[in-house]
């Protein structure tokens, strides 16, 4: 599927409810992505300070509301999916023209945070603290 493709299916199940203000439509959207995005980082909280396992469909799952709600809102604002990854493409060649590096954030330092020893195979919570350099 294209992302013309998923913009246009996406539409057929966009709100069907009365909504005159283009603002409203746009905080719906908005608001939507938000949300889903904080489901999302619940996954990863449950896997990281819990140590429960992420179930990869859930994530799939969550991710597909995600791009549903962003690609409502560029709906919303007239922008076309491969508008908007074009523009993010090359924001991101601009940005990182030789590819991301970490020494460009961190001066060539480790990073200020760390997570040792990974959860444990014995269910305990996992042992996280932050490391300081």
């Amino acid at each position: 599927m294209t992302p013309h493709e998923y913009q246009h299916e996406c539409r057929r199940t966009w709100t069907n409810r009365p909504i005159d203000d283009d603002d409203a439509r746009k905080q719906h959207a908005a608001l939507g992505l938000a949300s889903e995005a904080g489901e999302l980082a619940g996954l990863v909280i449950k896997s990281m300070h819990y140590g429960q396992s992420v179930d990869v469909d859930e994530v799939a799952s969550e991710l597909g509301d995600a791009l549903w709600y962003l690609t409502m809102l560029a709906d919303e604002y007239g922008l076309t999916l491969e508008y908007v990854m074009d523009a993010n493409i090359a924001k991101l060649r601009k940005r990182h023209p030789d590819g991301f590096s970490d020494a460009k954030y961190t001066n060539g330092k480790p990073s200020k945070f760390a997570m040792l020893d990974p959860a444990p195979s014995n269910g305990d919570r996992p042992a996280c603290k932050v490391v300081r350099y």
